[in-house]
């Protein structure tokens, strides 16, 4: 057993999170029922590819809700909510994205508020520095 205890604000970051969320309270219940608490990172992975989910769907209103869910936590003064954040959604979905999560992608450069964008810029910079051969044409 690991001795990791999650951030207390990280956690009820996820739980506001899913709250705002229309359609996102089964993958918490299912989340706590597999690990007994919140694991900001692990469930956050969860809500990403459901937010992957919804954007492949057409469903308006739950990428519109996501999106606002997510720049408030963005924008929180908690470096661990922001590491979440940064690392197990941005870089996760970022890293060598699939068809569909490209989709997202997308939908976050057009859509994501002011925080969201540049977390996805510092994210995309930070895994593909200029000169970086492995980096996709812009």
């Amino acid at each position: 057993m690991s001795d990791y205890v999650p951030s207390p604000v990280a956690v009820a970051a996820m739980r506001r999170l899913v709250a705002s969320v229309a359609g996102t309270g089964p993958i918490l219940e299912e989340h706590v029922n597999d690990n007994d608490e919140v694991l900001p990172h692990l469930l956050i992975a969860d809500l990403r590819r459901w937010f992957v989910d919804a954007v492949v769907a057409g469903n308006a209103r739950g990428v519109t809700d996501f999106l606002a869910a997510i720049e408030v936590l963005y924008a929180s003064e908690d470096p661990d909510t922001r590491n979440v954040m940064e690392v197990s959604f941005m870089e996760d979905l970022l890293a060598l994205p699939d068809a569909n999560e490209q989709a997202a992608i997308e939908v976050l450069q057009l859509r994501a508020g002011p925080r969201t964008r540049e977390g996805l810029i510092a994210t995309y910079t930070y895994l593909h520095p200029p000169g970086d051969e492995a980096r996709p044409a812009s």
